[in-house]
C-alpha cells in the first residue's frame, strides 16, 4: 500500500522548508557574526568542497528513490553501497583541498576538517532516497528534529567555546547524525531486505548517467572555488555567499514537488503536477518579493558589514526562482522516463533518454557560465568594488535563456498551459503586500537601534506583509481556499 499521500506530505516539505529557513537564518547570524569575513567565506569554499566529496552520491541515491517508489525493498544494498563510494568521496576531497590550498592563501589542515561530514552526508542522501520514495513525509519529520538542534549547538560551539570553523563542522555532524538516526528508525521497513549484489553492480553500471548531472551541479558551484584561485581573495566568496544565502530563501518552495515526482514514479500518472506548479507560485512569488524588499534589512541581521549588497540579493533571487523553476520541470520531465523500468534498455538508449539530454543542456548552461566569470575576473580589477554585482548580473543572464527553454520543453510534453491569470493575481498581490512594507519600513525600521529591537521590528513588517498577501490571496483565488481547506482535513488526520 503506497505512503505517499501528495497534498500532506507536500505541506510537511513545505513546513519543513519554513522551519529551515527560520532556524537556518538563525544560524547564519550566529556564524557570519561570530567568524571574520575570511572564515566566512573558508566556510562556504569547505561547502562547496563537499559538493566535489558528495559527487558519487548519485550512483546510488538517484536510483533508489525511483525503485522504492515502484515497490522495491532493497534499502540495505543502498545504504552498504553508498557508504562504501562515501570513500572515494573523501579522497576527492582531500585532493581538490590539496590543489586549491598550493594556488591560494588558504591553509589546507582548516579545509581537511571537512572530510569528517563526508560519510553521514552520504548515509543521510541514501537514507533521504529511501524514505521520498515511500512515505516523503518522514525526511521532513526528520529534518525538522535536527535543524531545531541545530542552532543551539552553534551557539554553544561557537560562541561559548569559541571553536571557529571547527565548532561550525562539529554542530552540522551532530545535527546530520540525528537527522540519519531518525531517518533509519522510519525507514527500517525498507532495509530489512538481504544485500543484493545485483542491485549494486547495477548502480555501478548506470554511473555515467547519473554522474553526468553531477558534472554540471559541480560546474555551477565551481564558481566559489575559481573566484578565490583567481583573485588571491577569499572576501569575494564571503560577500557573494552571504547574499545567495538570503536570496535562495526562495528555494525552500522546491521541497514542495518531491512527493509529486515520488507519486509519478509510482502511478505513471501526472495529475498532480497542475496543484503543484500553481503552489509553487503561490509561495514562491510572495517569497521573492519579500526578500528582494528586506534585502538590506536581512544583510543587515547577518552581519552589518554585507548590508551593501542588497542590489546583489535582488538579483540572486530572481536567478533562485528561476533555478527552483526550472529544477521541478527537470524533475517532472524526468519523472515520467520509463526507460530504466527493468533491464532491457542499451547505452544507445540512455543516451537519447530525457537524463541525458536534459543533463547536456545543464552541462551547456553552466559551461558558459563559468567561461564568462572567468573572463570578467581576469580582465576586472579584484578591488573593483562592483565585481560582486557583476557575479550576480553574469549568473542571472545565463540562468534566464536556459529556464525559458526547460519551460518550453516542459509545456510540449505535458501540454502544459502557463498559468498567467493565477500568476498575475499572486504578483499583483505580492507588489501590494510588499509595497505597502517597503514604503513604511523606513519609519519603523532604525539601523542605530539594538540587534533585538531590529530583528523584533523586521519580523513584525515581515509577518503583517504575509498576513496581508495570506488575505487578499484567500479572497480572489479558488486554489488558496481550497489548499487552506486542505491543510485543515490534513491536520484533522
Amino acid at each position: 500500500m503506497s505512503g505517499i499521500r501528495t497534498t500532506y506530505a507536500g505541506l510537511i516539505s513545505l513546513f519543513t522548508g519554513l522551519v529551515t529557513m527560520i532556524t537556518g537564518l538563525l544560524v547564519l547570524v550566529i556564524i557570519t557574526r561570530s567568524l571574520t569575513p575570511e572564515e566566512f567565506g573558508t566556510w562556504n569554499l569547505i561547502g562547496t568542497l563537499l559538493i566535489y566529496g558528495m559527487i558519487l552520491d548519485p550512483i546510488v541515491s538517484y536510483w533508489t528513490t525511483r525503485e522504492i517508489a515502484r515497490g522495491g525493498n532493497d534499502g540495505r544494498s543502498a545504504i552498504i553501497t553508498n557508504e562504501l563510494l562515501s570513500i572515494v568521496g573523501i579522497i576527492i576531497f582531500v585532493v581538490i583541498a590539496f590543489i586549491i590550498s598550493k594556488n591560494s592563501i588558504i591553509d589546507f589542515n582548516i579545509l581537511l576538517i571537512g572530510i569528517i561530514l563526508i560519510p553521514n552526508r552520504y548515509l543521510l542522501k541514501v537514507l533521504s532516497a529511501i524514505n521520498m520514495g515511500w512515505k516523503p513525509q518522514s525526511v521532513g519529520y526528520a529534518t525538522i528534529i535536527s535543524e531545531v538542534s541545530r542552532a543551539p549547538l552553534v551557539l554553544l560551539f561557537i560562541s561559548y567555546m569559541d571553536l571557529g570553523i571547527l565548532g561550525v563542522i562539529i554542530a552540522y555532524l551532530l545535527t546530520t547524525l540525528c537527522n540519519n538516526i531518525i531517518q533509519l528508525i522510519l525507514a527500517r521497513e525498507k532495509i530489512r531486505s538481504k544485500l543484493d549484489i545485483k542491485n549494486s553492480i547495477k548502480w555501478i553500471k548506470l554511473s555515467w548517467l547519473t554522474l553526468y548531472p553531477r558534472i554540471s551541479l559541480l560546474l555551477y558551484r565551481t564558481d566559489i572555488i575559481i573566484f578565490p584561485i583567481v583573485t588571491g581573495s577569499i572576501l569575494g566568496v564571503a560577500q557573494f555567499s552571504a547574499a545567495l544565502l538570503i536570496a535562495g530563501v526562495v528555494n525552500i518552495v522546491g521541497g514542495l514537488t518531491g512527493p509529486a515526482y515520488a507519486r509519478m514514479l509510482e502511478t505513471q500518472k501526472n495529475e498532480h503536477i497542475k496543484d503543484n506548479l500553481s503552489r509553487f507560485f503561490l509561495f514562491a512569488i510572495p517569497i521573492s518579493f519579500l526578500t528582494i524588499t528586506m534585502a538590506k534589512e536581512s544583510l543587515y541581521i547577518l552581519n552589518p558589514i554585507y548590508q551593501d549588497f542588497d542590489k546583489v540579493v535582488m538579483l540572486l533571487t530572481i536567478q533562485s526562482f528561476l533555478f527552483t523553476l526550472s529544477s521541478i520541470l527537470i524533475q517532472y520531465l524526468t519523472g515520467i522516463e520509463k526507460i530504466d523500468i527493468g533491464n532491457l534498455a542499451t547505452f544507445r538508449d540512455y543516451i537519447k533518454s530525457t537524463f541525458f539530454n536534459l543533463s547536456t543542456f545543464s552541462l551547456i548552461r553552466f559551461s558558459i557560465y563559468l567561461v564568462i566569470l572567468t573572463v570578467m575576473l581576469l580582465t576586472i580589477d579584484s578591488m573593483d568594488k562592483n565585481i560582486i554585482l557583476f557575479w550576480a548580473i553574469i549568473s542571472v543572464s545565463v540562468e534566464i535563456p536556459f529556464s525559458i527553454f526547460i519551460w518550453i520543453l516542459f509545456k510540449k510534453e505535458f501540454n502544459f498551459k502557463f498559468p498567467k491569470i493565477r500568476v498575475l493575481k499572486y504578483s499583483l498581490s505580492s507588489m501590494a503586500s510588499f509595497g505597502l512594507i517597503y514604503v513604511i519600513k523606513n519609519s519603523m525600521i532604525n539601523y542605530n537601534d539594538g540587534f533585538y529591537s531590529f530583528v523584533f521590528n523586521v519580523v513584525i513588517l515581515v509577518c503583517i506583509s504575509l498576513g496581508i498577501y495570506t488575505l487578499i490571496t484567500y479572497k480572489i483565488d479558488d486554489d488558496v481556499r481550497i489548499l487552506i481547506k486542505s491543510v485543515i482535513k490534513e491536520i484533522r488526520k
